[in-house]
């Protein structure tokens, strides 16, 4: 399920195709995918420390291991649904039916991030040294063709949208649908009083703050950012800079994942993920782990 590749970790998944799309499955990535059968049919447990993908999702336990499991095709929404139109229609020169890829960022961190403090629609800039680092992880996207980036209007999120633009020689907007969402009264607080550490701040999609916004409430804004997303991954690779708990609802929107589960999707800081119909592969040398979490 999980093979390296040129130095990066490679998620891997048949998602029950057959035929004709497995092949194409497999000329798209240029690789065999792993039998669900070889871990445990259903469910497999792998480090807790990897990425989630289309069709296949995962939450941490107590032993900091984590649950795969696959989903049925109806479930993967936009992209499954968009690379079957694509592989019947007039393809574009140089495309391929399937190979849309987002590009997703969570902003360079803030000096509230490193306090574990509560951060959600404050507006804190992000420090220096993690946009150099952040410049250091987008350096390898130069060549990979991202026609335009997206960005929330934060300030941490606009610095970081800027950084990647100056390495790969693109234009970037705001997109005032992908601001992060209002923790309410919890703004500013430490983590660590609000709520235990192995848990989200929301319990579920429609949890929403004492004067904050739910996940459930994103989902109008987020879906209008989408508009203006949606017809440049249509054309070429994108990329998105977002924040930890707004990612999680344009995943669910761009893929139909299940909302329970997506609660415990974590993306660090500073983090690039490339996502496309048959996968996830984070970019970054060290994969996503419990840090994660706003």
């Amino acid at each position: 399920m999980v093979g390296q590749r040129q130095g990066k970790t490679q998620w891997m998944h048949s998602g029950g195709l057959k035929g004709q799309d497995l092949e194409r499955h497999q000329r798209v990535r240029g690789e065999k995918p792993v039998s669900p059968e070889q871990f445990g049919r259903q469910f497999g447990v792998v480090h807790g420390n990897q990425g989630s993908l289309p069709g296949t999702l995962q939450t941490a336990d107590s032993r900091g291991l984590t649950c795969r499991r696959s989903l049925p095709r109806k479930r993967l929404g936009f992209w499954r649904q968009r690379r079957r139109r694509r592989s019947t229609g007039r393809q574009r020169p140089g495309r391929q039916a399937g190979t849309m890829i987002l590009y997703l960022l969570r902003h360079a961190a803030t000096q509230a991030n490193r306090d574990g403090l509560v951060l959600g629609s404050s507006d804190p800039p992000a420090l220096p040294d993690a946009l150099a680092a952040l410049a250091t992880a987008c350096r390898p996207l130069a060549g990979r063709g991202i026609r335009r980036i997206f960005a929330s209007p934060l300030r941490r999120a606009t610095a970081s949208a800027a950084v990647l633009a100056r390495e790969v020689g693109a234009p970037w907007e705001i997109l005032p649908g992908l601001a992060e969402l209002s923790a309410g009264i919890f703004e500013g607080r430490p983590r660590h009083d609000v709520c235990p550490p192995d848990r989200p701040l929301r319990r579920d999609w429609t949890d929403r703050p004492a004067g904050g916004e739910s996940l459930a409430d994103a989902e109008a804004r987020v879906e209008q950012a989408l508009t203006a997303i949606r017809p440049s991954l249509d054309r070429g690779p994108a990329a998105v800079v977002g924040h930890a708990v707004v990612n999680r609802v344009l995943l669910q929107l761009l893929y139909g994942w299940p909302r329970r589960e997506l609660l415990a999707f974590t993306q660090p800081h500073g983090v690039v993920a490339e996502i496309a119909a048959t996968g996830v592969v984070w970019l970054d040398p060290a994969p996503p782990g419990p840090g994660g979490r706003p």
